[in-house]
């Protein structure tokens, strides 16, 4: 799949995204809160990564705040274009609490907490990462918006240690087979509405 290919899939399932109703985007966020608080990953996991919804993306609130409700220690992306130039294009995370963080808009528009150098934990230091995609496969390839932050960030630097990564959609996203690349580091799971699956 070339790099066209690729951009004309992107946009489609985007706009398809988008066009889920208000009432399915809540209906399919609680079953999957719902798959996810008794899978045993989750169980286990005490360093978890989620993220903000976005155009559309499967909101992975209700799993962060239940995270919150056990104890477990939630944190949040930042896109570190600007931080440090050794960074430059990857993910930072920080500390974040549902109940009550306050969240400032990023320079795509997505919510992330303001940057404080003390807050931030080295990616391999995660248990769970819960990540966005626009499609994904039953192979566990999956299309991301097209910036390969979390490519960059969970591919081949990471040498000691990295973490389970999921990826969140709804079950309509999934395609019967995308090319995988090599920019694309692959899921060990997926988690839609419809149930989670593991490699």
């Amino acid at each position: 799949m070339n790099n066209q290919q690729r951009h004309r899939l992107r946009k489609t399932a985007r706009v398809a995204r988008r066009r889920i109703s208000p009432e399915y985007q809540q209906y399919a966020a609680q079953r999957a809160c719902d798959f996810l608080q008794s899978d045993s990953v989750f169980v286990r996991s005490q360093h978890l990564a989620f993220y903000v919804a976005f155009e559309g993306e499967l909101n992975p609130e209700k799993m962060a705040q239940r995270a919150e409700n056990l104890g477990k220690k939630s944190y949040l992306p930042l896109i570190s274009d600007c931080i440090r130039s050794w960074e430059r294009t990857r993910l930072l995370f920080q500390p974040y609490r549902p109940s009550d963080d306050k969240l400032t808009p990023n320079k795509y528009g997505i919510p992330e907490p303001l940057y404080s150098p003390q807050l931030t934990i080295a990616p391999a230091m995660l248990d769970l990462v819960i990540m966005p995609l626009v499609a994904f496969d039953s192979q566990f390839n999956r299309l991301g918006m097209g910036k390969g932050y979390y490519d960059r960030t969970f591919g081949g630097s990471l040498r000691w240690r990295r973490p389970r990564l999921l990826g969140v959609a709804y079950a309509s996203q999934q395609l019967k087979k995308l090319d995988s690349n090599l920019l694309d580091v692959p899921l060990d799971g997926v988690l839609t509405e419809e149930g989670i699956n593991w490699k």
